[in-house]
């Protein structure tokens, strides 16, 4: 699969801008493998839309999370404890801050599936910088596993623009080892009818 065209920024805001900027820089700094995901991940993917967070999936475990706390102060990110604390679900794979307002979600693997992603990452440049994104299939099948409606929209965009060049096999194989095979039929199923937003 080719690396996604040079995305367009116009549908992230300054303040998302930065923050996601400040969020690169910090795990950079921190040197943990990492990928961008979530809305700020569609834009690199040619599917751009407004959000109102950022997202990382950050290879290391909840201990090693932990190194970054200094790093993030050094840049201004405020860590959001009350945040988890209402979320006590994800306590140990979602580490959440905060810049200007703006959350910004560090998330650790959950499982085989996202903590072999590390090797199967794409290179883009975003707003000047190299930014790691997943594999299309990797992204959908993210999204598939999160399930919300905003999710299913999100990987139809994404299905529809690279429909000709992903690896079904791949797709099918997750998604029946992660319980979620009838999601992905959905997702490409619509795609395939062009019944997206």
């Amino acid at each position: 699969m080719d690396t996604p065209p040079a995305p367009s920024e116009s549908a992230l805001s300054k303040t998302i801008c930065e923050a996601a900027r400040r969020a690169m820089e910090a795990l950079e700094r921190f040197g943990k493998p990492h990928a961008v995901i979530g809305a700020v991940a569609l834009t690199g993917y040619g599917e751009p839309r407004g959000t109102k967070d950022v997202d990382f999936l950050v290879f290391c475990d909840s201990e090693e999370i932990k190194r970054l706390e200094p790093i993030a102060r050094d840049l201004k990110l405020k860590r959001d404890d009350q945040w988890l604390n209402r979320n006590p679900m994800l306590r140990g794979f979602v580490v959440r801050y905060r810049y200007r307002g703006v959350p910004i979600d560090f998330l650790m693997p959950r499982d085989r599936h996202e903590a072999g992603l590390r090797r199967r990452k794409l290179s883009i440049r975003l707003g000047g910088r190299k930014v790691s994104l997943l594999k299309p299939e990797d992204y959908i099948l993210l999204k598939a596993k999160a399930g919300r409606p905003r999710d299913f929209d999100d990987a139809i965009r994404i299905t529809s623009h690279y429909l000709d060049e992903m690896d079904y096999r791949y797709i099918r194989s997750w998604s029946i080892r992660l319980g979620i095979f009838e999601e992905i039929q959905y997702i490409v199923a619509t795609a395939e009818r062009g019944e997206y937003g």
